[in-house]
C-alpha cells in the first residue's frame, strides 16, 4: 500500500511539475520591428496597445540606434506621420525630439548625437503634440483629439536630415517601422 501511495505521489509531482513548467515560463520575447537603416541609423516605434478610447493619453516608445562603429551627430527634424486606411499621409506632428516636454512653439529641429552602435530611447505621448492637416498651411496648433477623430491609422515616425552648410546633401530619410492604432 505504501508503494502505491508512494507511485500516485510521484505521478502527481511529475504531473504538477509539468503544468508548472508550461505556466510560469516566460513567452518567447517578441522581436521589435525596424525601418530600414539609413545613414547608420535604424529607428523602432511601439505603442504599448494598438486601440485607445478618444481622450486618453496615447504614448509611443521611440528607439533610435547609431548601428555603425562611428559617432554620429546629425541636425534633423523629426516627426510623427499618421496614415489612414488607404494609406495616405493625413496628419503629422514635428517636435523637438531630445527636448523634455515635446512643444511645438520651440524650435522644431533636433540635434542628434548617438556613440558608436549606442541605441536611446524616449516615450511620447502623441496627444502632447501639436498636429496639422498635411494640406494645411496653418502652423500645428490642434491638439490630437481636435484634429483627429476616431478610425483606423498606421504611425510611423520620420527623420529628415539637415545637412550643415559644409557638407554634401546625400542623406536620406529615416523612417521607423508602421504602427497600428485604432481610435474608438
Amino acid at each position: 500500500m505504501k508503494n502505491i501511495r508512494k507511485i500516485a505521489l510521484i505521478l502527481v509531482l511529475v504531473t504538477l511539475s509539468g503544468c508548472r513548467d508550461q505556466v510560469t515560463e516566460p513567452d518567447a520575447p517578441v522581436a521589435r520591428k525596424w525601418g530600414a537603416a539609413t545613414n547608420g541609423i535604424r529607428c523602432s516605434i511601439a505603442l504599448p496597445s494598438p486601440k485607445y478610447v478618444a481622450g486618453d493619453p496615447i504614448p509611443v516608445i521611440i528607439w533610435i540606434e547609431n548601428i555603425t562603429l562611428e559617432p554620429i551627430e546629425l541636425e534633423a527634424v523629426v516627426a510623427f506621420q499618421l496614415y489612414d486606411a488607404d494609406n495616405l499621409l493625413q496628419y503629422s506632428a514635428v517636435f523637438d525630439l531630445m527636448a523634455s516636454q515635446p512643444d511645438s512653439t520651440r524650435s522644431r529641429r533636433t540635434q542628434l548625437v548617438l556613440s558608436r552602435l549606442q541605441r536611446l530611447e524616449w516615450e511620447v505621448d502623441l496627444i502632447q503634440l501639436g498636429w496639422t492637416h498635411i494640406t494645411s498651411s496653418r502652423p500645428p496648433d490642434q491638439t490630437f483629439f481636435d484634429l483627429i477623430g476616431r478610425g483606423q491609422f498606421s504611425l510611423r515616425l520620420a527623420i529628415e536630415i539637415i545637412p550643415t552648410k559644409t557638407e554634401s546633401f546625400n542623406y536620406k530619410w529615416i523612417f521607423s517601422n508602421d504602427v497600428p492604432l485604432q481610435i474608438n
